[in-house]
């Protein structure tokens, strides 16, 4: 009896090991693809390409007259995914930062896309839980969450469902954005140094 029961645990460690293992070697492979959106990978495309693909796929906008903005508005309504809608683009130049879709608060639509995204990318990695332990990314309730999926070259697809505010799906490329973000953090503090020592005698 100890001796089956020995078996028995040497082959459930084996069973394990060989589940991590194949997760891991998914994880690597993923992390070596390229993250796409409208067939078109979001890391190397222009901005305008990704334009033109979107249009393609059916998306409307942005509008005319904002063509040129550093923040693009598109509506992803009519594709038939569940639960996504109007997205925005961030972008530096001809170069993405990021692409954010709001996604709609209804519970079995939210539930349908993050089943779809599992599908897609296999089980994401989960960062950030404000209650405690999440069983399941693609379980009926996500919330006070955030989970990504890695992909080539700083790219990452991001599900966020905060506490407060609203659930979003970020494709964004994140050498860029901090980039981006550290640029305007500098901005900013030379701005609030000028006007410091602008208005130093009058605080």
């Amino acid at each position: 009896m100890h001796n089956h029961n020995i078996i028995m645990n040497i082959k459930s460690l084996a069973l394990c090991a060989a589940w991590l293992g194949a997760s891991l070697i998914s994880g690597l492979a993923q992390a070596q693809a390229e993250l796409e959106l409208y067939r078109v990978p979001l890391r190397t495309a222009t901005v305008a390409e990704f334009m033109a693909a979107a249009a393609r796929s059916g998306v409307s906008g942005p509008a005319p007259a904002s063509a040129n903005a550093a923040t693009l508005n598109f509506d992803a309504s009519g594709l038939g995914v569940p639960a996504l809608g109007p997205f925005k683009l961030l972008r530096q130049g001809q170069d993405i930062v990021s692409v954010q879709f709001t996604v709609h608060h209804d519970q079995r639509a939210n539930e349908a896309l993050r089943k779809m995204l599992v599908a897609k990318y296999g089980e994401p990695v989960i960062t950030e839980s404000t209650f405690g332990h999440v069983r399941s990314f693609d379980g009926s309730h996500f919330v006070a969450a955030k989970a990504h999926w890695a992909f080539a070259g700083g790219m990452k697809l991001v599900y966020s469902s905060p506490h407060m505010g609203g659930t979003h799906l970020t494709y964004v490329n994140e050498p860029r954005f901090k980039a981006l973000m550290a640029a305007a953090q500098a901005q900013a503090d030379q701005a609030a140094r000028q006007k410091a020592n602008t208005l130093g005698d009058k605080f």
